[in-house]
């Protein structure tokens, strides 16, 4: 799907979001609540046939045994996605957008926006997945067969939810093939 199609379906949806459920932004309800509502508004826009759209989805295909894993982004423990648009199969080509999503008053700040943006560079193949330790060296993660895991969303979202939808940014990403 071509990403000027993918970023009308965005907008469309986050129109929706801010028409239909201002009292969530003028009564400061918490990121899960918008994210949820987001993604039941993206849900009405038909990304194709088979594509799903989860929240807080923590799953990856394996290549090298074939099974599905726990999401290993930044973290060995794994790491869940605020929402995906996928087919829920085997195929990592079949993974179309990812999101990351914050509110314009987040506790975390800019730290937090940098772990986001990360996050989505690494879904979209810009990085491979990775971790500091403790002497801030860079770690990748690796399966039980030594090969790194890889991810191939086609397209990345970094939104701040603004408190109207004028103050919303949108960062975007596109898969490094």
């Amino acid at each position: 799907m071509d990403i000027e199609i993918v970023k009308q379906k965005v907008n469309n949806a986050l129109h929706k979001l801010y028409k239909m459920d201002a009292y969530l932004f003028e009564h400061d309800l918490c990121e899960r609540c918008l994210q949820h509502k987001f993604a039941s508004y993206l849900e009405q826009e038909n990304f194709g046939d088979g594509y799903f759209i989860d929240c807080e989805y923590n799953r990856a295909y394996s290549k090298s045994n074939g099974g599905i894993r726990t999401k290993k982004i930044t973290s060995e423990n794994g790491n869940s996605i605020d929402i995906v648009i996928t087919k829920r199969n085997n195929d990592p080509d079949d993974d179309l957008v990812c999101f990351e999503l914050k509110k314009w008053n987040s506790s975390k700040g800019e730290e937090g926006f940098k772990s986001d943006r990360k996050k989505l560079k690494i879904l979209t193949g810009q990085e491979l997945p990775n971790k500091n330790n403790k002497n801030g060296e860079k770690v990748m993660f690796k399966d039980t067969n030594g090969d790194y895991y890889r991810f191939s969303y086609q397209y990345g979202f970094f939104i701040i939810f603004g408190q109207t939808r004028d103050q919303v940014k949108i960062e975007t990403l596109t898969r490094n093939l």
